[in-house]
């Protein structure tokens, strides 16, 4: 080591700090990355002789000012494996560098030098510390801002890195591996009994190609099956002791039924809802509907507990049965909330989609769900880049609060549904399906006019990279049904793409490099206009297919709906306030439809003869979906009085029009599934006549419109997005 005078400039060592944390070993470890962060940049700051364990307790992990070094050894546990991780990066990745940095054990202050050519370890360098910059300041709970503006820049750093490389665990975790099923459709949805010896699922195993609820010893054997109902039944959950189950089943409209795990009848406990579990004492479901209900296990009135949190979804129980973790939004974004059984105070935020974003995990969504407790941590699946990842991050019991940076624990793709067996002396077992979804777009011959299906479904689309779902791949139709407008992710980033339905030809119609996706297009797919996402803005462009050259349409607008016949008028969705919006393609000139303040727009569609819209909206807060003819004078929508409504409340709800104007077509689960329907119209008043029409039924797991569709109707022909699912249940042990 050089000599004290010539310690490397604090320039020079932030930047061999930023090759650190991008390394091998520091890339899966964001609570190392973050400490060696902070006890560097306050080193080079000059208050390295106050680096002590209850200020890197508060500070790095968040303990909280409660925090007590006897009793949590998080700190030297941390302070051990960083100084594990420095000496391995100096003996591989770095043994080449002329920075050293090094932590010498009882102490936390950093020593940083320059390597003399030839010196041998890292421990051995690193023996003079490089001197305060300035007199030491008072000690604090914050970082300084410097701290905190490297820090930002390195993560930064460390998260590209991150990103670009294949998943790994964070701790190099050691895990076993066992396959439970071994079936060629999908097997998901695991749950175990709490005593290890019961294994239950949903299977379309049986001979109808349905979704039913299924148990099977979990050391082995054939598997039961439980319920026979043809409506799907998902999402089971056992009860404390293993008696019964509860789970969620698309019959009668759907609802949460009760099952014995000897079979039996199965007794339905409350209308409607999603992912039910259990309380631990077994006296409460809790469920998603409209907010997070709980009802009494033997059925009754369920109470809503999740208050004004909206976009509500994976009910979890805390150990204690006194308090419920879910996800959900407020208008600052995603995070997952906690709110007491007796409802004593509003729900509140647990801070864990920040912690994640401090580390550099960003995808934090409504698919985020608190799926089961390992201990103090709670195991969710992360999808980054639409994969599935088993991560997991603890809670502090009693305030229920973030604790601590997540872990991952299995890489993906397509993790999900987990579930966690712990038995005393044992082990963690953590049980989790493996979900692998592929969608194409695929067309049904009709007549359009009058809502009859003939023929059979054609697919036109063998795109892997097509996404499922009401919000995924559209699919657009010309007129005479022989052009296909489609977004797809096969050159790895979405632009938007057209295929020539007789010759088979496929040609990008755009190459930004930002996600282009969510078209909509003329009748004869002349003009396309598309949304862009340009950092954190989105923006809609169009496209004429003569030129080829993109046109920017308007900043600070997103999800166009629908385009006029001659492409001179677009339907779009502006930032919040979520109001309906119109745009002439041509002059720029920007009309808000729809300002109710309580109104939120999801879906608008014209018309043929551009006097109606067909309107989808839902109020502030709430999930379920109403649908409206709207009257259209070409600038402005009817008065409310003049709507006229369409269908009764569901969810996932897009309507399109036959090319006549007479019939509405849509997705809604009307016979226990989810199946494509067409509602007649009077020529004149637009008013439904009649009950719906079933144009096409969709009654077994695969080729299903998952979560329903974007629709394209011409003549001839509807076109929609089917998707295939094939899972498996696996079993890891933690060891």
């Amino acid at each position: 080591m050089k000599s004290s005078s010539e310690h490397p400039a604090p320039e020079a060592v932030r930047l061999h700090l930023a090759k650190i944390l991008a390394s091998q070993g520091f890339a899966g470890a964001p609570s190392l990355a973050r400490f060696l962060s902070f006890v560097v940049e306050e080193t080079l700051e000059g208050r390295g002789a106050e680096l002590k364990e209850y200020l890197i307790g508060v500070d790095v992990f968040e303990r909280g000012e409660a925090f007590d070094p006897r009793i949590d050894p998080i700190v030297r546990v941390q302070a051990g494996k960083l100084r594990k991780r420095l000496q391995e990066y100096y003996e591989n990745e770095g043994s080449a560098d002329g920075i050293r940095i090094g932590l010498q054990k009882g102490s936390y202050t950093p020593v940083i030098g320059e390597r003399i050519p030839g010196e041998g370890s890292a421990a051995a360098a690193a023996s003079a510390q490089v001197p305060a910059a300035h007199p030491s300041a008072p000690a604090t709970r914050n970082l300084s801002w410097r701290a905190a503006l490297w820090f930002v820049v390195l993560a930064g750093v460390f998260a590209i890195w991150r990103f670009a490389q294949p998943a790994r665990t964070q701790e190099s975790l050691r895990l076993s591996l066992s396959r439970l099923t071994s079936d060629s459709g999908q097997t998901t949805h695991p749950t175990i009994s709490d005593d290890g010896r019961l294994l239950a699922f949903s299977s379309d195993r049986g001979t109808r190609g349905d979704a039913n609820i299924w148990v099977q010893p979990l050391s082995g054997g054939a598997p039961t099956q439980l319920t026979h109902n043809p409506a799907a039944d998902t999402s089971p959950d056992f009860s404390p002791g293993g008696s019964s189950l509860v789970f969620r089943s698309w019959r009668e409209g759907g609802g949460i039924y009760a099952v014995s795990v000897l079979g039996g009848q199965e007794r339905r406990i409350a209308a409607g809802g999603y992912s039910p579990r259990y309380s631990p004492d077994g006296k409460w479901v809790a469920f998603a509907q409209d907010g997070i209900q709980v009802i009494p296990a033997t059925g009754g009135d369920p109470i809503r507990v999740s208050g004004d949190v909206h976009g509500t979804a994976c009910p979890l129980w805390t150990p204690d049965g006194k308090h419920l973790i879910f996800v959900g939004a407020v208008k600052e974004g995603y995070d997952w909330w906690v709110v007491s059984l007796d409802r004593d105070r509003p729900a509140a935020p647990t801070g864990v989609a920040a912690q994640l974003r401090r580390s550099g995990l960003r995808d934090f969504d409504e698919t985020a769900c608190p799926s089961d407790w390992m201990g103090t941590e709670v195991v969710f699946v992360l999808k980054v880049d639409g994969m599935g990842n088993l991560w997991s991050v603890p809670l502090s019991a009693g305030t229920w609060k973030v604790a601590g940076p997540a872990r991952q624990l299995v890489p993906g793709p397509g993790i999900d549904h987990p579930r966690v067996l712990y038995r005393a002396a044992e082990p963690f077992r953590l049980i989790f399906a493996t979900d692998t979804s592929v969608s194409h777009l695929w067309s049904l011959p009709v007549e359009a006019a009058r809502g009859v299906g003939r023929g059979e479904m054609e697919q036109m689309t063998r795109d892997a990279s097509l996404v499922g779902g009401v919000e995924g791949t559209r699919p657009l139709l010309s007129a005479d049904g022989l052009r296909l407008v489609f977004s797809s992710a096969r050159s790895g980033n979405p632009d938007i793409w057209i295929k020539d339905l007789t010759t088979g030809k496929e040609e990008s119609l755009t190459s930004n490099p930002g996600p282009d996706d969510q078209p909509v297009a003329s009748s004869n797919l002349d003009k396309v206009a598309y949304q862009v996402l340009e950092g954190r803005r989105r923006a809609i462009y169009t496209v004429d297919l003569s030129s080829r050259l993109p046109h920017k349409l308007c900043d600070e607008c997103e999800h166009p709906m629908d385009m006029s016949p001659d492409g001179g008028l677009l339907l779009y969705r502006g930032a919040e306030p979520w109001g309906l919006h119109l745009v002439n393609t041509l002059t720029g000139t920007r009309t808000r439809l729809l300002s109710d303040p309580v109104i939120v727009s999801i879906e608008a569609s014209f018309s043929l003869d551009m006097r109606w819209i067909a309107l989808v909206t839902r109020k502030q807060g709430q999930e379920k979906l109403k649908a409206f003819i709207v009257p259209f004078d070409g600038t402005q929508l009817g008065p409310a009085g003049s709507w006229i409504p369409v269908t009764e409340e569901m969810y996932h709800l897009y309507l399109r029009w036959s090319p006549d104007g007479d019939l509405l077509y849509f997705f809604a689960t009307r016979d226990d599934h989810r199946c494509l329907w067409a509602v007649r119209l009077d020529p004149e008043t637009k008013h439904p006549r009649g009950e719906p029409l079933a144009v096409r039924h969709f009654h077994t797991v695969q080729h299903y419109p998952l979560s329903g569709s974007w629709l394209s109707v011409v003549r001839g022909r509807v076109a929609f997005n089917l998707t295939d699912v094939t899972s498996n249940i696996w079993m890891a042990a933690i060891q």
